[in-house]
């Protein structure tokens, strides 16, 4: 028996009050508590439901921020290959440059000398 309850009863001894109202007043009584721990039962399944979807969230964000650093290491990686090609593609363009103009010129290239020829 709740407190009010408690109350109520002492209270009817000492005052003249209708049977019919004591248990309209019991009886709305047993109703609102039934009402606060339906309540109780909504929050607690809105609070579960809540904690579910911050942990999915929270998945989902730890799951991006892995793409997105692996999406951030392949860029690096093709960012060094391309210029390490670039330095290459330089690299044959001047080569193929002397070789074309040497072709020109008609002549090749000068023959090293050895130790024992120079001296």
């Amino acid at each position: 028996m709740t407190s009010w309850n408690a109350n109520a009863a002492s209270a009817s001894r000492f005052s003249p009050v209708c049977p019919k109202r004591q248990a309209e007043v019991v009886a709305k009584q047993q109703e609102l508590d039934k009402l606060r721990e339906e309540l109780a039962e909504v929050r607690k399944d809105l609070f579960r439901q809540y904690q579910e979807r911050r942990d999915r969230l929270a998945g989902l964000q730890q799951a991006v921020q892995t793409a997105a650093k692996k999406v951030q290491d392949r860029k690096l990686e093709l960012d060094s290959t391309e210029q390490t090609t670039a330095d290459v593609r330089a690299d044959l363009t001047a080569r193929q440059a002397a070789a074309e103009q040497r072709k020109r010129i008609g002549g090749r290239r000068p023959r090293r000398r050895s130790g024992a020829e120079t001296a």
